[in-house]
């Protein structure tokens, strides 16, 4: 039996793919069908279940997948925990000057690499720019971009996590390499989007009982965060450092089981 040109099996799937993608077909159901396609037109039956075989003993591919539900996870719990409340708040509370805020509360939801996370910054993001008088466009430019910019030196980025097991390259290299990238695209970012804006400061009073609770809340907050990050900057394997950081936010927020079963029947967590 013959088999098509792997070039023209790719154009036929990624045709398929935007299809599917056209009729709203859930993102990774599409690119499942669009590669199992792709094999079969290009290695026949026997080809594709030697390559699925192999792909799902590689340790490679099993790394990347439970990396890949565990922060998912992590993102999730944060969210239904509450935790991300306390961050933002914390944080809030921690810095006065609105320009930094609106700035640093989308880059701290970013940290939670899970889509659609653009949609829990927008309201945090909104009421600090108000202050400001910055308009909808405005809004929506830095909450987008300050989102999205540090994930090319973020451990756990699912990006990162996938170019360093393609690539072979260390993640200290590889971050090493896209610092100045993260730099050039923080300081544009801040010049369009706040350069021309007056600064405002949180009216709230401040008091020594107030910065502890504030530096408190934003320690405690950020825990799972940090020891994940830290466990995948020592080379320790990104799934199990993501583990841990999901362990540590159980501990640390005493999750009760029924909000615990609540996420892992979040679809979100599974495709």
């Amino acid at each position: 039996m013959s088999f098509l040109n792997p070039m023209l099996a790719f154009a036929i799937s990624i045709a398929l793919f935007i299809v599917l993608m056209y009729r709203r077909v859930g993102l990774g159901v599409s690119l499942t069908v669009a590669a199992f396609l792709m094999s079969l037109l290009s290695l026949g039956i026997s080809g594709t279940a030697i390559v699925l075989s192999e792909t799902c003993l590689d340790q490679t591919t099993l790394t990347l997948v439970f990396a890949s539900f565990l922060i998912i996870l992590l993102s999730i719990l944060y969210k239904e925990t509450g935790l991300v409340t306390v961050l933002t708040r914390s944080l809030g509370g921690f810095i006065k000057n609105s320009k930094l805020i609106v700035s640093l509360l989308p880059a701290v939801i970013g940290l939670l690499p899970v889509a659609g996370a653009a949609l829990m910054s927008a309201p945090m993001v909104e009421a600090e720019a108000d202050k400001l008088g910055l308009d909808e466009s405005k809004k929506t430019y830095i909450n987008i971009w300050f989102r999205h910019a540090i994930l090319p030196i973020y451990p756990i980025s699912q990006f990162l996590i996938l170019t360093i097991a393609l690539t072979g390259t260390s993640i200290d290299s590889l971050i090493a390499r896209q610092a100045p990238v993260v730099a050039i695209m923080l300081i544009t970012g801040y010049s369009i989007g706040l350069g021309k804006t007056k600064v405002t400061k949180n009216a709230e009073p401040e008091t020594e009982l107030n910065k502890k609770a504030n530096l408190k809340g934003l320690l405690y907050s950020f825990l799972p965060i940090i020891v994940t990050v830290i466990l995948a900057t020592l080379n320790v394997d990104i799934a199990i450092s993501t583990l841990v950081g999901v362990i540590a936010l159980l501990a640390i927020t005493k999750t009760k089981l029924a909000t615990f079963k609540k996420v892992l029947k979040n679809r979100a967590v599974w495709r």
